[in-house]
């Protein structure tokens, strides 16, 4: 016997499916940041080392969700703007905070230097060479987050597994499937 119904009183079942709807602030949303290649960010990284620019950056993915809120990470796609993979490159690691961190420069290892914020990390499969692109699509990170009070951004530093040679003049392309919880 089935006791679940619908508003009207019809059983809840196949012919008749309890309607769901994804809207407002559960409906999954892509953020984004870019690490642009040159200069003095050429050439090899180290398995640990940061990929950024020069001096350093703090990658910040803007979520759009309201300061103080709860979400998701859901999936990853990392997209490279060149035709073949970095030599050498094994993946990546992302660390997260729901606050700013201080910069580590390109190449320097990393080292979690602060907790305050720190959400966690998400791994990054090694980029795969698709002709004029590579990218990586990963799913299942089911990381959670609480944004600060205050802030509506993530922040991030981008660690290689590998030994990665970058190339001039190249873009990379983190992208985030987020969802509110």
């Amino acid at each position: 016997m089935n006791y679940l119904t619908d508003q009207a009183g019809v059983p809840i079942a196949d012919a008749n499916p309890l309607p769901i709807k994804l809207s407002g602030s559960n409906t999954r949303k892509t953020v984004s940041d870019t690490i642009l290649f040159g200069g003095a960010t050429l050439g090899a990284h180290h398995a640990g080392d940061i990929l950024s620019v020069a001096a350093g950056e703090i990658l910040q993915f803007d979520t759009g969700f309201p300061a103080g809120s709860s979400g998701i990470i859901l999936s990853s796609l990392v997209t490279l703007n060149q035709d073949a993979v970095f030599a050498g490159g094994a993946g990546y690691t992302l660390h997260l905070w729901n606050v700013t961190q201080t910069p580590i420069a390109d190449n320097a290892a990393f080292s979690l230097a602060s907790l305050t914020g720190y959400i966690g990390k998400i791994d990054i499969s090694t980029l795969v060479d698709y002709g004029a692109m590579c990218a990586v699509n990963d799913v299942g990170h089911n990381l959670d987050f609480t944004l600060a009070a205050g802030d509506t951004k993530l922040y991030g530093m981008l660690v290689c597994k590998g030994s990665d040679t970058t190339i001039d003049a190249k873009t990379m392309t983190i992208n985030l499937g987020i969802a509110a919880l």
